[in-house]
């Protein structure tokens, strides 16, 4: 009858076929996490090379993923059929044509003798239907600042100048003093979600070092996704740490 084998000597087997059960477990999980950290890493290590950082993204989910809130704050204007918006860099956009900037927030836009008034906090835009600037009128040209608002009253633009109420005169680009009651602001709207994400690529915001940067941190699915890389880190370390451990339990005493 062969001798029973000692108790010390099967305890490190059965503890290393257990850490083999859970190490094995661990990599399946973990595998494609990792691999999607390794792309996006080596990707990341030659952006320079890539130019990673001028190319935008082309693709229309990853705009998808982030959402309209990830342009910045757009704060848009109801023009007839289309709208006229500000991004979170100044930047505005008529429609998806992009119109170059203005001096501070835009404040208001009003529709004024077939042409746009545009109201920054520090200057008036006059534009054609399309977007052509036609003339403009700033604290340098007497406009009173800031300009906090406009309003329609009939046919005549009322523009909310230094704290009082005046009357635009297109053809002249000059305010009078406007007499009566305080009228009522024109107020931003909620543009479309279809003009926010087509916007979001017209501006270029999204280019590939940004996106993998997100994706290789997680934050591109929010805090969930910072959370699943962190958990792909701690199961790295627990394969390392299991496989040391396997290693040293499976050697046989001599």
């Amino acid at each position: 009858m062969p001798p029973r084998a000692d108790s010390s000597v099967r305890a490190p087997a059965r503890r290393a076929a257990w850490l083999w059960r859970w190490h094995r477990r661990a990599g399946v999980v973990a595998c494609v996490l990792l691999l999607m950290l390794a792309v996006t890493g080596l990707a990341l290590n030659h952006s320079e090379d890539l130019r990673l950082d001028e190319r935008a993204v082309g693709w229309d989910w990853p705009y998808a993923l982030y959402g309209p809130s990830a342009t910045g704050a757009w704060k848009g204007f109801e023009v007839g059929d289309t709208w006229l918006l500000q991004g979170g860099e100044g930047r505005i956009f008529l429609g998806t044509r992009e119109l170059g900037g203005c001096e501070g927030v835009i404040t208001g836009v009003a529709s004024v003798q077939q042409m746009i008034l545009v109201a920054c906090e520090r200057e008036l835009l006059l534009l054609t239907p399309d977007g052509e600037r036609i003339d403009a009128l700033g604290a340098a040209t007497g406009l009173p600042v800031p300009v906090g608002g406009l309003a329609v009253l009939g046919d005549e633009a009322l523009v909310l100048a230094g704290g009082l109420w005046q009357r635009f005169d297109a053809d002249a680009m000059a305010l009078s003093p406007a007499g009566g009651e305080a009228p009522q602001k024109i107020r931003p709207g909620t543009p479309p979600q279809a003009l926010l994400e087509e916007l979001g690529r017209a501006a270029g915001w999204l280019h590939w070092e940004r996106f993998l940067l997100d994706l290789h941190s997680g934050r591109l699915f929010g805090s969930a996704g910072v959370l699943v890389v962190d958990v792909g880190g701690v199961l790295s370390l627990l394969l390392a740490l299991s496989g040391v451990l396997m290693w040293g339990l499976r050697r046989r005493p001599r």
